[in-house]
């Protein structure tokens, strides 16, 4: 089968490229190739590849950046999702497209569903709902993943490991500078392999078009799951409790988000403690 997956030098795309490269034929897209935002630069390169699925990972993901130049999210995360899924409709081809839980409101006690409302709080998050949106309209065989917080296990000086709670852990250990967190905030937290394996699912026809949270399941606050992340990687209690600091006025915030549709086609994701589990043991 051959795959297109935009953004493939990202943090998502790289990983998502690497493991479809050992069973099929996947060719990257990112800018050096077509800026996403042309839409004659994105018809001309995958007419060239003529692919049978695009997998989009392309994205301003960045959700400070995204409120600081609203013109360059938009131009990104719309139009160019708007361009890749224009062509992928004019080809005929199946269109994976990587959205974001931030599409959802920040309620407290709220879990969030596939089929409730969208709400975002934040103009990165405006700017998925307006891509989604876009990718039902116009493609008809479409995936839709609404992506939770992503984690790898941390690597020093590996660019595409730059972020994420692993990162944040790595630079509390290294720099011996405390975590403000809060036990008032929830969140999902998700192993990319464990993202990238349900991704793999759908390019290979497993899982049926439709929007998908890919989250893993988490019960634990924000401040909980720090403590049990450094547990986890042997690092004493004594220093745990200087490094993970609650800080107590700090807004509650819920941003958990149920993969129920995954359930209901039969994809059981893995837990955060699963995941974590793997992760560590790299």
């Amino acid at each position: 089968m051959k795959i297109i997956v935009t953004g493939d030098k990202g943090f998502i795309g790289s990983r998502v490229k690497k493991v479809l490269s050992e069973n099929h034929e996947v060719y990257g897209l990112c800018r050096t190739d077509a800026d996403i935002s042309d839409y004659m630069a994105v018809e001309k390169y995958m007419k060239s590849i003529a692919p049978d699925v695009v997998v989009h990972c392309a994205a301003l993901g960045n959700v400070d950046k995204s409120e600081e130049d609203n013109e360059l999210a938009y131009r990104v995360n719309v139009i160019g999702t708007a361009n890749v899924a224009t062509c992928c409709a004019n080809l005929g081809v199946a269109m994976i497209s990587s959205s974001s839980d931030q599409v959802y409101d920040y309620i407290p006690g709220g879990i969030f569903h596939e089929y409730m409302d969208t709400l975002p709080n934040n103009y990165y998050g405006f700017t998925k709902v307006e891509g989604e949106k876009l990718v039902k309209q116009i493609v008809p065989k479409h995936h839709i993943l609404r992506l939770g917080w992503q984690y790898d296990r941390f690597l020093d000086g590996d660019e595409y490991t730059s972020h994420g709670i692993m990162k944040a852990v790595a630079d509390a250990l290294n720099d011996n500078e405390p975590i403000n967190c809060t036990s008032r905030s929830y969140q999902n937290v998700t192993y990319i392999y464990d993202t990238v394996d349900a991704i793999v699912a759908m390019v290979e026809g497993k899982l049926p078009y439709g929007i998908y949270n890919i989250t893993s399941e988490n019960p634990m606050n924000l401040y909980d799951t720090f403590v049990y992340i450094m547990d986890k990687m042997g690092v004493p209690k004594e220093q745990i409790n200087k490094l993970v600091i609650e800080n107590k006025e700090f807004k509650a915030k819920d941003l958990r988000a149920d993969p129920f549709n995954l359930k209901m086609a039969g994809y059981i994701m893995p837990s955060f403690v699963e995941g974590l589990g793997k992760c560590l043991e790299l």
